[in-house]
């Protein structure tokens, strides 16, 4: 086995760590740089960028602070943990590069598999494997200019009032566990309205604008969801790899998938000046602040796409039990290490995006709303056995494309001619 897959599920266990000692375990910036943007190599692999004085960063002990880190503590708690293995890395990688056509016809397959879930992965491999196609595609982007990314990044993904929170973790260099300020949402059959995000769930108007007016809210929402939807899917990718005019619709109709909120841990890692500047009459404009915020998950759902995109595929996933290493102490305190599963591909090995172009045509083809049905998916395990897992209904779709109401006559095998006369 790889050395970084026996370090695999030293993440998970070291944020479960710092949510125990968050005083001595949650990053303080103190080691911070800026956050280098051209590429998106740039994000959540570099520490918190230094865009404000020092000292917006770090644990916090307030009644707020308390609460998220006990929040969070039962959601990862919950939540059931996968480790990434560089075969699965690589094909994610490369399919995370196919035409954004394809992406979003992808992005409807990429429904998180399980209700809470943990997924983390060597953030060294991914960024290697993705400037080595992007130098395959004359784009020259050196993996070393980021020299403080982290090892391993991971995403903790939960359900929040009907969309998926997707929210990350990483380690910085004094070997403490950071994150960013904001945490994103992808919404995988259709785009996320401005007044379903918020009206109907009464965000921003409170949480990010502050102000009383709630067209305020909205027209922010409506502005910036899709200059700030392209930073998560990569200004590379977007602007580089796929800036042809025939491409935009489809970018743009990604980016209406996807919305931002406050990371689980925000006010926990942070000042609370910096976590809501409007309530504390700071002279920061919202729009700079939000970039500042959100650069660290650059290029994130486009890969998260793609990578559940794969997982999700029939008749290809593999399942194996992480073996754990020696017991570690970090801070004085033992790890705690909690049961991993490594994930991975039984396909031959990715040689470019041809198959995944071929495995996501198709995917997504516009639906109208309609409840899909719970179902058994089958996994294969590594030792040649099977399980079997349940994937409960959900509301699928585009309402505004009208909706399907499925009525299903069950009869018995023997009564299908009960009605004849």
């Amino acid at each position: 086995m790889d050395n970084h897959e026996i370090k695999g599920g030293e993440l998970f266990n070291e944020v479960m760590l710092a949510c125990s000692m968050p005083q001595r375990m949650l990053s303080k910036g103190e080691n911070s740089k800026k956050i280098n943007s051209q590429n998106e190599t740039g994000h959540a692999k570099l520490q918190l960028g230094k865009i404000m004085d020092s000292g917006i960063q770090g644990p916090q002990n307030n009644k707020a602070a308390k609460w998220q880190i006990r929040n969070t503590q039962q959601l990862l708690t919950k939540s059931t943990k996968f480790v990434v293995s560089d075969s699965l890395l690589e094909h994610a990688v490369l399919a995370s590069n196919v035409a954004p056509k394809l992406l979003l016809e992808a992005c409807a397959r990429a429904m998180p598999p399980i209700e809470t879930m943990w997924i983390e992965w060597n953030e060294y491999k991914r960024v290697d494997l993705l400037c080595k196609y992007y130098l395959k595609k004359g784009i020259n982007v050196d993996p070393n200019d980021d020299e403080d990314r982290a090892e391993r990044v991971g995403y903790l993904i939960d359900p929040v009032k009907g969309l998926n929170m997707y929210s990350t973790f990483f380690r910085d260099r004094s070997g403490k566990i950071a994150l960013p300020i904001n945490a994103f949402y992808i919404k995988n059959e259709s785009e996320i309205t401005s007044k379903e995000f918020v009206t109907e769930r009464n965000t921003l108007h409170t949480d990010w604008v502050g102000g009383p007016s709630p067209n305020e809210a909205l027209e922010f929402f409506e502005s910036h969801q899709k200059e700030f939807g392209r930073l998560l899917f990569g200004k590379v990718y977007t602007d580089k790899l796929f800036s042809e005019k025939k491409h935009k619709k489809y970018i743009d109709a990604l980016c209406r998938r996807t919305a931002f909120g406050l990371h689980p841990l925000a006010e926990a890692a942070y000042v609370p000046q910096f976590v809501r500047p409007m309530y504390y009459d700071i002279d920061i404009k919202m729009e700079t602040w939000f970039k500042m915020t959100i650069e660290m998950n650059m290029g994130d759902a486009r890969f998260l796409i793609a990578l559940l995109s794969l997982i999700n595929y029939p008749n290809i996933l593999i399942e194996r039990d992480l073996q754990l290493g020696p017991q570690r102490m970090v801070a004085g305190r033992r790890v705690p290490r909690n049961e991993m599963r490594v994930i991975e591909l039984d396909l031959p090995k990715p040689r470019g995006v041809t198959t995944y172009q071929r495995m996501f045509n198709g995917m997504g083809t516009p639906k109208r709303q309609h409840i899909r049905r719970g179902h058994i998916r089958v996994v294969k395990h590594k030792d040649g056995t099977q399980t079997e897992r349940w994937i409960p209904q959900m509301v699928v779709g585009d309402p505004s494309l009208g909706r399907i109401d499925h009525q299903y006559d069950l009869k018995s095998k023997g009564s299908k001619n009960d009605n004849k006369t």
